[in-house]
């Protein structure tokens, strides 16, 4: 009679950790969706008038760069998005990226002339760029990365 019981709780102990894991694999799955306040468009100003457009929904991306002479070159493909151990960060990429630098993104408001505007951090490698909800028309762009904050 024992030995039933043990055998028992040892089933029923195995079939919960399997239930569990089975439930985490859920919502880690769900977890790589982009962060609501990161999507929409995003608009990055490049001199003269013109803007980089970005748009991120809940598993797109898409770009949209001017090539001049009234020329777009628009691409899209799907990401991923993964909370980093920076404060705030995410790694935005897609899954089929096998090589170069992450991407890291972060929503952080900035200030600019004493009006609050909302603003989308980007990294990679050694560039760092700002991206805004509204077509702002200053440069944020950085070479040398800032220390992470």
């Amino acid at each position: 009679m024992k030995k039933w019981k043990i055998l028992l709780g040892t089933v029923a102990l195995f079939l919960g950790l399997l239930f569990v894991s089975g439930s985490l694999n859920v919502v880690s799955a769900s977890s790589r969706n982009v962060p609501s306040n990161m999507r929409g468009y995003w608009y990055y100003y490049e001199g003269h008038g013109k803007y980089y457009r970005i748009k991120f929904t809940k598993r797109m991306f898409y770009s949209w760069e001017y090539k001049g002479h009234g020329s777009w070159s628009m691409q899209r493909f799907a990401v991923n998005a993964y909370k980093s151990h920076h404060k705030g960060w995410y790694t935005i990429g897609s899954p089929k990226k096998e090589m170069g630098a992450p991407e890291m993104y972060k929503y952080s408001p900035k200030k600019i002339n004493g009006r609050l505007h909302k603003s989308l951090q980007f990294r990679t490698g050694t560039m760092y760029y700002r991206y805004f909800k509204t077509k702002v028309p200053h440069s944020f762009n950085k070479f040398g990365v800032p220390s992470w904050y």
